[in-house]
């Protein structure tokens, strides 16, 4: 399927024609058509009859991979987003901090390499689990990986308070920059790159949090793929489901939050449940009497609402959205549909911001300049100077690609003065 993906991509850009148009041909979405060249959606016959009379050509063509050119792979990656997302070229400002943000992540491999530190990476892990066939399914895998990644990681299940510094070093390059309003993100991935996301950055900071950990998940089960420009278009798609299920609780795991419920004196066990509940017991001796232990409940279910101030000091300790924290909250049976529904308007009307207020929790409309990724490759590349694997010159260019004033380089190059001094006595 994906060598028939790209024989279909191949033989549309011949001839000239782009995704939306193909779209319009056969009446399906764009981002239908972009899962079809990925490999990701099942080409029918009727497609493959409709899209050769477009391209005016045999539909042997486009199944027989004759004209797939191999090297294909070492494309430009900017061509590949462009004929991804064609509008990403209307705003031209947009367009060069795009290609900016591309030649910071080929330098900060190439230093890495340089460095020996490619170890220092998430190596072969990966998820084979091929591309879900069903929503359930892409659910599933989404958050069995999740619980993974943070047992992998180290993580436990406590709130990840700096989520693109914990994953820029496993060499998972985050960062964030104006994109057009439909998009909420993009991922890359290439050997001169490596994992890239970059995410919008006029989305609300929990957003960005949110789709940095979607991002993750793609570099988790989508390696195959080059790039996926993520839009609300293309939502539906299972692996952006399962790319947004692994959000959900590599950000908000159930073990965690349950305790932060209790903590509030909620009661959570007889909410995905009945209010009794049976507690197996083991007995030494052989009898037939049932070995379950009735245990009642506090009877609390309903009683004590999980309401809009848990909400908000959960979403702030946490670092997301109230409404994950409503969504996630209603998945796991802690909240009944109604009750979903009345937190939901209240925060709509501006309750849950005032609570926040009242609250005095942590502003979250406050962020800071600091952008990991950028740190990493100037971090590196003081090191390399210390290393003697980097000249002044290239320091000085390094220094200018992520925008460091003369005086910021300046600072930076006395750290490595010492070191410098004693490679030449």
């Amino acid at each position: 399927m994906p060598e028939v993906g790209k024989q279909l991509r191949h033989v549309r850009q011949s001839a000239g024609k782009t995704q939306a148009e193909v779209a319009s041909h056969l009446n399906l979405s764009r981002s239908t058509v972009v899962q079809m060249e990925r490999g990701n959606r099942r080409v029918t016959a009727e497609d493959v009859e409709r899209l050769a009379s477009l391209y005016q050509c045999s539909p042997s063509v486009l199944l027989s991979g004759s004209h797939v050119d191999e090297s294909e792979g070492n494309d430009d990656l900017l061509s590949d987003l462009v004929q991804a997302f064609p509008s990403i070229r209307d705003d031209n400002e947009q367009f060069t901090e795009t290609q900016r943000v591309l030649a910071i992540a080929r330098t900060l491999t190439d230093l890495e390499r340089r460095l020996c530190l490619d170890s220092n990476s998430l190596g072969s892990h990966t998820y084979h689990v091929g591309p879900p066939n069903i929503a359930w399914e892409a659910m599933e895998q989404g958050f069995q990986a999740a619980d993974e990644e943070r047992r992998r990681l180290n993580l436990g299940d406590a709130p990840i308070r700096d989520l693109d510094h914990t994953l820029v070093m496993k060499r998972i390059r985050m960062t964030k920059i104006d994109l057009p309003k439909d998009v909420t993100a993009i991922f890359v991935n290439s050997q001169e790159t490596g994992f890239l996301i970059i995410v919008n950055r006029r989305l609300p900071i929990e957003a960005r949090r949110f789709h940095y950990a979607h991002g993750f998940g793609h570099s988790l089960f989508d390696r195959s793929h080059c790039s996926f420009v993520c839009s609300a278009e293309c939502r539906q798609d299972f692996v952006e489901v399962r790319a947004s299920a692994f959000a959900n609780g590599f950000l908000l795991p159930e073990s965690s939050l349950r305790r932060y419920l209790e903590s509030l004196g909620k009661e959570v066990r007889g909410r995905t449940g009945s209010v009794e509940v049976n507690l197996f017991s083991e007995r030494s001796e052989r009898v037939r009497e049932a070995t379950n232990l009735p245990v009642t409940g506090r009877n609390r279910r309903g009683a004590e609402p999980i309401n809009v101030c848990d909400l908000t000091q959960i979403a702030s300790f946490f670092g997301v959205s109230r409404s994950l924290v409503a969504t996630r909250l209603r998945n796991l049976r802690y909240v009944t549909a109604a009750q979903f529904e009345s937190l939901d308007e209240l925060d709509a009307r501006g309750v849950a911001t005032a609570t926040h207020e009242a609250l005095a929790l942590t502003d979250a409309q406050v962020e800071s300049e600091h952008d990991a990724f950028r740190s990493r490759l100037v971090a590196l590349a003081v090191t390399a100077m210390d290393c003697g694997v980097c000249d002044r010159g290239e320091f000085t260019e390094i220094g200018e690609l992520v925008g460091l004033r003369r005086a910021q380089r300046e600072a930076l190059l006395r750290t490595t003065a010492l070191s410098e001094q004693k490679r030449h006595s």
